[in-house]
C-alpha cells in the first residue's frame, strides 16, 4: 500500500458527525507526480463509517504511470527508485 485516503479526511466532513440522508458523489484528486513510473492497482471501499461496508474491491483498476514529464525527467539515464516520486518544494541558497 502506498497511501489511503477518505472523503471524511476533510475537516468539514468528520466521520463521527455522519451525513444527512441522500445521494452523494465523492471525488478525490491525486496530485501530479505523486506516483513513480510503473503499474499500480487501485482499490475502492464504500460504506458508512463504523456501521457497514457496502463494497470492497482491493484491485479494481490498474493505473499505468509513465515517465512523460516526470519529476527529474531531465536525468534520462537515471531511473528514480520507489513507488512515489513527488515534486517537493525545494529552496537552495549559497552559504559562502
Amino acid at each position: 500500500m502506498i497511501f489511503s485516503s477518505w472523503d471524511s479526511d476533510l475537516e468539514e466532513n468528520p466521520p463521527t458527525e455522519g451525513r444527512l440522508a441522500g445521494r452523494y458523489i465523492s471525488r478525490g484528486h491525486v496530485p501530479a507526480h505523486l506516483l513513480n513510473n510503473g503499474d499500480f492497482l487501485l482499490g475502492v471501499n464504500a460504506g458508512i463509517f463504523n456501521v457497514q461496508s457496502f463494497i470492497t474491491e482491493e484491485a479494481c483498476l490498474i493505473i499505468r504511470v509513465d515517465a512523460t514529464d516526470a519529476v527529474g525527467g531531465h536525468w534520462a539515464e537515471e531511473e528514480r527508485g520507489g513507488y512515489s516520486s513527488p515534486s517537493l518544494e525545494w529552496t537552495l541558497r549559497k552559504i559562502d
